[in-house]
């Protein structure tokens, strides 16, 4: 049974990753802030040093085949107001995670988390694993940083590390971001007509299921010495805030949409236009993305539903 470790465990994509791996050939150890959800002794509530790592090590029957690392920051508002914060969260832990590897477990294959931020603000168009890094946000920033210290574990110690650069992922559990945040406003929008947004709606994202995310995850673990250095995970096509909303609205309502959705015009400090992929690596890590928008969206808002009202 192949031993893999996920960091970030008990966060929004770790835990679901967890969940798709323990149900393949794999046996999961975990590190992650979530006491209240330890899963069984495999799995150890704090943050990622060489302690809680020689801990898990400890636990194994051998070392771990892939090392999953989805801990640190996952927020561009919260990198804005406390940047020291999310770099110790972000580029402190790889940093850690990167050098036990290098000393304790070589040959392990190492998936860590970056973002599509790396690339910063663009007009339109799709965006290939090649395309320009130029971060503005502080998140987007510090992702890049993690980019450039396993660029120099690669390169200088020939460790095998991918960095995995997430577009806009959404799904059931999921408490943050736009859909959170929507499904929030509509629930206690009352007798009001008008649903009002943040931005001019025209803003372009890559929405991509946790489900895709994770089977993505999976086979690039399996990939081994063939994983390649940067790869995008999206599914390549361009959808507007104003559809997304627009389809919130109409599994909300049961497809009877009786408010009008205005924008405001207003743009959040490190929001980006446009962030679209052109995934190279595209066909090799999922021979066809599974959820379609609108299906995931309608999932979402029944999950909401069920759960908050």
């Amino acid at each position: 049974m192949n031993e893999v470790i996920v960091t970030g465990c008990f966060g929004f994509i770790g835990s679901n990753l967890v969940n798709k791996l323990s149900q393949q050939d794999c046996d999961v150890y975990g590190i992650g802030n979530g006491s209240e959800k330890k899963l069984s002794h495999n799995f150890i509530s704090g943050y990622v040093d060489f302690n809680n790592l020689n801990k898990l090590l400890k636990l194994m029957k051998g070392k771990p085949k892939t090392i999953y690392h989805l801990a640190g920051g996952s927020s561009v508002g919260t990198a804005v107001d406390n940047p020291f914060e999310d770099f110790c969260k972000s580029v402190n832990t790889a940093s850690l995670l990167f050098e036990w590897v290098r000393v304790n477990s070589p040959e392990t294959n190492v998936i860590v988390a970056s973002s599509a931020a790396v690339y910063g603000s663009h007009s339109g168009g799709k965006l290939s694993e090649n395309s320009r890094v130029n971060p503005y946000s502080n998140y987007g920033y510090h992702k890049e940083m993690i980019e450039r210290l396993a660029s120099m574990y690669r390169s200088n110690h020939n460790l095998k590390i991918t960095a995995l650069r997430i577009f806009s992922v959404y799904g059931n559990g999921l408490k943050k971001q736009l859909l959170w945040d929507t499904c929030n406003r509509l629930r206690n929008i009352e007798n009001s007509t008008t649903l009002t947004c943040f931005g001019t709606g025209n803003e372009e994202r890559d929405w991509i299921h946790i489900s895709d995310v994770c089977d993505g995850l999976y086979t690039l673990g399996s990939l081994g010495n063939l994983s390649p250095s940067v790869v995008n995970m999206g599914t390549g096509k361009k959808h507007t805030v104003a559809e997304l909303i627009s389809l919130l609205c109409k599994h909300w309502f049961n497809g009877q949409v009786d408010i009008d959705i205005v924008f405001n015009n207003l743009s959040r400090a490190g929001d980006p236009f446009s962030l679209v992929s052109d995934c190279e690596f595209k066909d090799s890590l999922c021979e066809k993305y599974k959820v379609k928008l609108d299906e995931g969206v309608a999932q979402y808002v029944n999950w909401y539903k069920q759960n908050h009202e």
